[in-house]
């Protein structure tokens, strides 16, 4: 019985060693300074890598290895994030859903909010804060600020 209880232990092990880490697929229309090696982030904290990179078409595809015991619910959000001075990385926002992604699907990312704000140039902005300072003013005195 021992003898047997063994070889159930070892073929376990064996098979949790051997086994192909879970990965995800994530199509994003820019990848924004995404390499290879990249972490990924979730509920704030680490749980995987970019480990490929591929052109396709005018898109980038980008395959992420999850670490182990990680799920990913079906409808979560991938988004392109990053510190002001740091490397940018993957931030996955989890949906409720009680169903997980599986290594063959592909998932639509974009790029986060935060970033595009960042990336509009500094004259956009001023001209954006002088055009909302503008519509404060009263109506009468724009009428001599013109002239």
């Amino acid at each position: 019985m021992t003898k047997f209880l063994l070889v159930l232990f070892v073929i376990f092990i064996l098979t949790g060693c051997f086994r192909d880490p879970a990965t995800c697929t994530v199509l994003f229309e820019k990848i924004d300074r995404i390499q290879v090696g990249n972490d990924v982030f979730g509920d704030g904290r680490v749980i995987g890598k970019v480990i490929d990179l591929q052109e396709y078409g005018e898109q980038v595809l980008v395959k992420v290895e999850l670490k182990d015991q990680v799920e990913i619910p079906t409808g979560s959000k991938f988004y392109i994030n990053s510190t002001l001075l740091g490397d940018p990385y993957l931030l996955v926002k989890y949906s409720n859903s009680t169903t997980f992604l599986t290594s063959k699907d592909t998932v639509q990312g974009s790029v986060s909010q935060d970033i595009q704000w960042r990336a509009r140039s500094t004259t956009q902005r001023k001209e954006e804060r002088s055009k909302k300072r503008w519509e404060r003013l009263p109506r009468d005195s724009r009428k001599w600020l013109r002239l």
